[in-house]
């Protein structure tokens, strides 16, 4: 009976030593969990602040793809309205009755009535058709209702009508017929309209159906420059 008293103290002693490192352990633990949480917390912080830039690019980027095609596409109406009206291309102006967008508008959804084509209702009505950008500003950089895309003024000056004959440009290649615009239906090299609001650049479509983004110091300055539908094969 002597010998057995030792090993129950000796017992009891490790499982007192054990329950204590459990709490030990516990404590540690608690501890270490908070600043975990607190550490995890910074570093989510600090990745977010450095990943939005990025988000934000990748979906600027997005709505600019989408523009393209829009434009896209409508340089594809257009093309249709060139075969059903003799090679013509639809009016530079502006009106109630009688503009491009009312004219492709017929063509690319001739069983929806089109919406008001006035200019305070022109660019926020667009939403949900090819003739709407996504990157469309809520007002105008230039002040006013902001549009979306806007034509070719000088190709009126150029051939002396509002619907010129499209075979008579003779740099389809090189000339357009619409880009991004602020708060006009109408661009030219002089009344400030073109927007260059993807990233610093503007969507140009080309009487050829050709696609472009475009930096300010690429468009040429001088109307007669075939850019604008000129003979002016010169660069500025």
């Amino acid at each position: 009976m002597a010998l057995r008293t030792p090993c129950k103290k000796q017992s009891l002693s490790q499982s007192t030593l054990q329950s204590s490192a459990a709490r030990s352990r516990a404590v540690s633990v608690a501890g270490f969990t908070l600043t975990e949480l607190l550490i995890t917390i910074a570093i989510i912080a600090v990745l977010a602040a450095l990943a939005f830039p990025v988000f934000r690019g990748m979906a600027r980027k997005g709505k600019t793809a989408t523009a393209v095609s829009n434009v896209r596409q409508i340089g594809v109406l257009t093309e249709q309205y060139q075969a059903d009206s003799g090679g013509t291309l639809p009016n530079d102006l502006f009106t109630r009755s009688d503009t491009w967008i009312k004219a492709l508008w017929e063509l690319a959804y001739p069983n929806q009535e089109g919406p008001d084509f006035t200019p305070d209702g022109a660019g926020q009505v667009m939403k949900g058709t090819v003739f709407h950008t996504p990157l469309q500003e809520k007002v105008s950089p230039n002040g006013g209702p902001s549009r979306c895309f806007a034509w070719n003024g000088h190709l009126r000056y150029h051939f002396g009508h509002p619907r010129p004959i499209a075979l008579r440009i003779t740099n389809p290649t090189r000339t357009i017929l619409l880009s991004d615009t602020t708060n006009s239906s109408r661009i030219t090299v002089d009344n400030n309209q073109i927007n260059y609001r993807n990233d610093g650049k503007a969507i140009f479509l080309f009487v050829d159906g050709r696609v472009e983004l475009l930096k300010p110091e690429q468009v040429p300055l001088v109307r007669d420059n075939v850019f604008w539908g000129g003979d002016d094969l010169g660069t500025d």
